[in-house]
């Protein structure tokens, strides 16, 4: 299930967000509808301090396992999305048991753009419009659609640290 940025008027009405919380389908909420959907399921991701603002790029967690093998190659250490966007950051200091960042403002790194919390939710903080966004951008995003998926899927490996998935591969290998 893909949550419009534009949707934010339609959640809090009890059938709706009843209708998402009971598919137990992978979610993927972006900008500040997906953020009010997650507040309204009662997702810890909506219980952390936010910031609203502008933003065009992301900057990858290196440890997070959503990165392995997208194949679009950094910028000067960013990948750009957007041309022009609004946003909305959570403040994360830390992953936790259950939510865990995958990609920060550039130059701000505990104001996560894109944010995943278990068991299958996907929060993409940008507003932006598909005419607004870059070719990576609408890479990354087709991306993100694949990985909650994968998260609902194989949940143990989506939720690992690029580390843990490396020392299992070599694992399987000797």
């Amino acid at each position: 299930i893909i949550v419009g940025a534009d949707t934010f008027r339609v959640w809090g009405f009890r059938a709706a967000d009843d209708l998402i919380r009971n598919a137990n389908l992978p979610v993927l909420g972006m900008g500040e509808g997906g953020f009010k959907l997650f507040g309204e399921l009662d997702l810890n991701l909506a219980d952390f301090q936010t910031s609203r603002g502008e933003a065009t790029s992301v900057r990858p967690v290196k440890q997070s396992i959503f990165w392995d093998g997208f194949q679009p190659p950094l910028v000067d250490g960013v990948h750009e999305c957007f041309v022009k966007s609004k946003h909305i950051s959570i403040q994360l200091e830390d992953a936790t048991d259950t939510v865990l960042p995958i990609a920060t403002a550039d130059g701000r790194d505990r104001h996560s753009l894109l944010i995943v919390e278990k068991p299958h939710y996907f929060f993409w903080g940008f507003d932006g419009t598909p005419d607004q966004m870059t070719k990576t951008g609408r890479e990354l995003l087709c991306w993100a659609c694949y990985y909650t998926v994968a998260a609902k899927q194989n949940p143990d490996r989506a939720f690992m640290s690029l580390d843990e998935v490396q020392r299992r591969r070599k694992a399987d290998n000797d």
